[in-house]
C-alpha cells in the first residue's frame, strides 16, 4: 500500500502497530520510554538516509492535524460548543484547538487522556 518503504517504530508495550503492519509497514519494536524509541529512530534514520517524521512535536505534523479540526466545522457547521480530543503527545489536540480559536474560537477544546496506556 505505501509506495516508499516505511519503517514504523514504536514502544514494546504499545500494542496499536498491528494496523500499521497490515498496510504494509516494516514495525521495529523498540525501547521502554518515548524518548529512548525516538532517539533510536532519528539515529537509524541518519544511518539508513531515512527521514525522521515526528509522531506529534512538529509544527508541520500539528499543522496536518488542524485539518482534522476543519472537517469538523465544515460537517458541523450549526452551534458547536465543545470538541473532546484523545490526547498521547499532544499533536492532535494542538492542530484541532489552533484551528478553531482561529475559525470557531467561542468553541473549547478538550483534551483526554486514557489510563490504560
Amino acid at each position: 500500500m505505501f509506495s516508499v518503504p516505511l519503517i514504523y517504530l514504536v514502544l514494546v508495550f504499545i500494542p496499536q502497530w498491528k494496523s500499521v503492519e497490515r498496510l504494509g509497514a516494516t514495525v521495529v519494536l523498540f525501547g521502554d520510554s518515548y524518548d529512548e524509541t525516538q532517539a533510536y529512530a532519528k539515529q537509524r534514520g541518519v544511518d539508513e538516509g531515512r527521514v525522521f517524521v515526528p509522531p506529534f512535536d512538529d509544527p508541520e505534523v500539528i499543522a496536518g492535524q488542524g485539518t482534522v479540526g476543519m472537517e469538523i466545522v465544515r460537517q458541523h457547521p450549526g452551534p458547536l460548543h465543545a470538541i473532546f480530543v484523545p490526547v498521547g503527545g499532544g499533536g492532535l489536540i494542538a492542530g484541532i484547538a489552533a484551528y478553531l480559536k482561529q475559525v470557531r474560537p467561542e468553541v473549547c477544546c478538550y483534551g483526554g487522556v486514557d489510563d490504560h496506556v
